[in-house]
């Protein structure tokens, strides 16, 4: 069995791939379209990544493959229905570049919240400092009434609870934690976007919070879940590995 190593891989996957029984492994990683249809029908398995396109050309020329590993999540760059015409296994990696993913996320996050508390700061800062009559109606009116709770709310569940949280490697290490401290993210945001608007539009005496208030909000929520849940549950099912 010959087997093509045609992009970058670990030495890790080659080794398990020189493990399989008569197995012959050939690295020739940076091949153009050309040079690669002129090899390939000699293998029967072909290992990618990203950089190689695995064309219908590509596949009309490998009358020996059975088998395409893409050492990845998505199969974007393998043309699956001439793969499948040819009867041949295409499999990729869903799992492959989750920790990657995982670390990625949990920068953007503690990013989001530490520069949202700049922002934060800087503003209200500049507001006292600057003492301009408006500019402290627009700070004092949200210190009111139900509004204060509000400006707490919005601090510790935009910066105090992820800084914290993401600063503590179990709290880093649990997918479950990790969900909770976004949705709740979300929830300060969107309290953020409230306490900017909605004290100028009512009365001094009117409740910070109304049914009316958490009802639209929840209703967005929802047009936005049930709109991109589709595209999610299309790109899981493309992800999850063998088509044939």
């Amino acid at each position: 069995m010959r087997i093509l190593i045609a992009d970058d891989l670990s030495a890790e996957a080659k080794a398990i791939l020189e493990r399989v029984p008569s197995a012959q492994v050939d690295v020739k990683v940076g091949l153009d379209p050309t040079a690669l249809r002129e090899i390939v029908g000699g293998y029967d398995a072909l290992a990618v990544r990203s950089a190689t396109k695995v064309t219908k050309e590509i596949l009309e020329a490998a009358s020996r493959l059975r088998v395409i590993g893409r050492a990845g999540t998505g199969v974007d760059n393998i043309d699956l229905a001439a793969a499948s015409r040819r009867g041949v296994v295409v499999m990729n990696a869903p799992g492959g570049n989750s920790v990657s993913v995982a670390e990625h996320t949990l920068a953007l996050l503690l990013a989001l919240s530490i520069f949202w508390a700049y922002l934060f700061w800087s503003q209200y800062l500049t507001i006292w400092y600057g003492n301009i009559p408006d500019e402290i109606g627009f700070a004092l009116r949200r210190a009111e009434g139900g509004w204060g709770v509000v400006v707490l709310a919005v601090i510790g569940l935009v910066f105090a609870l992820p800084f914290v949280t993401l600063l503590h490697p179990a709290g880093r290490r649990s997918s479950r934690v990790l969900g909770t401290v976004l949705a709740l993210q979300l929830v300060g945001f969107w309290l953020d976007c409230h306490l900017l608007i909605v004290p100028s539009l009512t009365a001094t005496d009117a409740a910070a919070l109304a049914v009316r208030d958490v009802a639209i909000a929840l209703g967005l929520g929802a047009a936005f879940v049930l709109s991109v849940a589709p595209a999610i549950k299309a790109a899981s099912s493309t992800s999850q590995g063998a088509t044939s």
